[in-house]
């Protein structure tokens, strides 16, 4: 469980440092995040628990998703040229 929690809080210190221009903003929303997630995780049932899995693995699955189709159709990155042809070199294993 640790390990989630930790994965939750660096995804969120990482998405709300791109969308804000300073740190103090993204450790306000980290703390009320360790918070919401305190409170969840002291629920002493695990027929409760289960929804909150569920909702934990479809937000897992859109990011994942989310992800791939942005990463897919992305035309052509700044650090590529800017003319000619280019292969975006994926390989699939």
């Amino acid at each position: 469980m640790t390990f989630i929690a930790g994965s939750a809080f660096l995804s969120v210190s990482i998405a709300l440092n791109a969308i804000s221009l300073h740190a103090t903003c993204t450790q306000v929303y980290v703390v009320v995040g360790l918070i919401i997630c305190f409170a969840l995780a002291s629920i002493q049932t695990l027929d409760r628990v289960s929804y909150i899995g569920w909702v934990g693995l479809t937000s897992i699955v859109v990011a994942v998703l989310t992800l791939t189709i942005s990463v897919g159709v992305e035309d052509r990155p700044a650090a590529a040229p800017q003319t000619g042809p280019w292969d975006k070199d994926l390989v699939l294993l």
